[in-house]
């Protein structure tokens, strides 16, 4: 089957139907369009009409000659040997690539892992300095520091040995690690280290103070002697008073009309205050009267009870608390807590947890909030817990003076927790309790429920020195307070009034 023009198999071959010869589609149609439509092997008359593609299978057209001799054949082999050789040379070469690669993010772990372990080092560190600073704090600093400082050296000299490569990784892992700690994590929004840092300093000094003062505290002859001295109505009868504080004798009164109310010793209100919209839940007075209520508004108010500040928030403020520094707030809502600059109300630092209570440790370095579950210490560093106490539907939590114990209120008892040992000193029964309160020597405590009061012992197992009676208590949280120096104890109740009780005068 050859054409019958250029004597080579075709690659679209059509046959005349007039002559029956076979041709090249592209030779045939040139030969006629320049011949004048004339058959190039008879001279007959032939149009492209007259030409019928032949239908054939696939082949493969043979190599030339010079393509098919054993020279070629062998260059061939040699081109695909180079190209094969090549291909294994890059391969290898990425092999390498991805190797080095893996050696850098295995020692940017190993650099990550070291950090992390220094970091716990001195959590754990800072955790026991407080939470146990008249036991074996110092000879567990001095052994935490041995260790770092042999940790350090052992890294020293490791640093050493470290190519100039990896020690530019190395210092870009650390910088990594700090900008991390620094960022949001689970929540949690980190104070500004200048803060922390001035919050350690104050620590220091307000540790030395409380070691120098003495209690002026009754003794527990005088405790026991409390009796109702007196009472006032406050506000309308079916009002709850759920917050209190006393000041140079004066109590701020919280309600849940949303009112504050300003009472004298004498049991006298002597300033009413519209203060939130929807009832006070929390109060807390520090050269400035801080309330915080179901609206979500924390308010800051002056001597003269004119308002300085307004710290808006979407859900209910359970309790608020001035931090020792004095320029910001420690702030409880049921979904978590905030630290808030006092001035303009700005978020310093915050984390998501789920928060029926909270208090800040005297020391300012550490806070505990409570929940269904139990309790959490926090650190104000890193804003993380470092302890959690197992208890149920905590309700409220107070601090002692020295930060040595904790009292919280459950709803069927009030617990005393050394928090030195992390244990539990003594509970105090009550039904339907409903507040709790420590006076201001961290001596002795009370705790209100639907059967009455009782005023027990810090510090003593939890020893109960009286039982009182006390009208317009019911289930939910309820405002309780010491006057100055262990005087008497004030109680809010669900009748919108005052009780004030102490050692009846000779």
């Amino acid at each position: 089957m050859y054409c019958a023009l250029s004597g080579n198999i075709p690659k679209e071959p059509v046959v005349s139907v007039k002559s029956g010869h076979l041709y090249e589609r592209a030779l045939i149609e040139k030969e006629l369009s320049v011949n004048g439509n004339k058959c190039p092997e008879t001279g007959e008359p032939l149009t492209t009409a007259d030409l019928l593609p032949v239908k054939s299978g696939g082949y493969v057209l043979p190599l030339p000659p010079e393509k098919s001799s054993m020279p070629h054949v062998l260059d061939h082999v040699r081109a695909e040997w180079d190209r094969v050789i090549l291909e294994l040379h890059t391969a290898k070469r990425r092999l390498h690539v991805t190797r080095q690669e893996l050696a850098t993010a295995l020692y940017r772990c190993q650099a990550s892992e070291r950090l992390i372990a220094k970091l716990e080092r001195e959590r754990d560190e800072l955790k026991r300095s407080h939470l146990n600073p008249n036991g074996n704090a110092q000879n567990a600093s001095q052994q935490a520091i041995d260790h770092e400082n042999k940790a350090d050296s052992i890294e020293l000299q490791h640093s050493a040995d470290e190519k100039p490569e990896q020690k530019k990784d190395k210092e870009e892992v650390n910088q990594d690690n700090q900008s991390q700690a620094d960022q949001s994590e689970n929540g949690i929004i980190s104070l500004p280290e200048g803060l922390v840092e001035q919050a350690r300093k104050l620590a220091t000094e307000l540790q030395e103070g409380r070691k120098a003062r003495k209690s002026a505290a009754p003794g527990s002859d005088v405790i026991s002697s409390f009796a109702e001295l007196g009472q006032t109505a406050v506000d309308g009868a079916e009002v709850h008073v759920g917050a209190l504080c006393v000041h140079e004798r004066n109590i701020f009164a919280g309600c849940s009309s949303g009112k504050v109310h300003v009472v004298k010793p004498d049991m006298t209100v002597s300033h009413t205050e519209d203060a939130h919209a929807d009832g006070v839940l929390s109060i807390c007075l520090d050269e400035w009267l801080f309330t915080g209520g179901r609206d979500g508004v924390i308010k800051v108010w002056d001597e003269s009870m004119k308002c300085k500040t307004i710290i808006d928030g979407a859900d209910p403020v359970q309790d608020v608390q001035r931090h020792p520094l004095k320029s910001m707030l420690f702030c409880c809502r049921p979904n978590g807590y905030e630290w808030r600059n006092i001035e303009d109300g700005v978020v310093l630092g915050s984390a998501k947890d789920s928060i029926s209570c909270g208090a800040i440790h005297p020391d300012g370095l550490l806070f505990a909030t409570g929940a269904e579950k139990g309790i959490r210490m926090w650190e104000l560093s890193s804003l993380k817990p470092v302890v959690e106490l197992k208890s149920k539907h905590v309700q409220q939590i107070v601090m002692s003076e020295k930060g040595y114990y904790m009292v919280t209120v459950q709803p069927e008892e009030a617990t005393v927790w050394d928090l030195r040992k992390q244990g539990i000193v003594g509970s105090v029964p009550m039904d339907g309790a409903s507040g709790v309160a420590l006076d201001e020597y961290g001596e002795f405590g009370c705790v209100v429920g639907t059967s009455g009061m009782n005023i027990f012992g810090a510090k003593k197992k939890a020893k109960i020195f009286a039982r009182l009676k006390v009208s317009g208590t019911s289930d939910g949280r309820l405002g309780i307070a010491w006057g100055e120096q262990a005087s008497c104890i004030i109680v809010g109740g669900t009748d919108g009034i005052l009780r004030k009780f102490g050692a009846p005068s000779s």
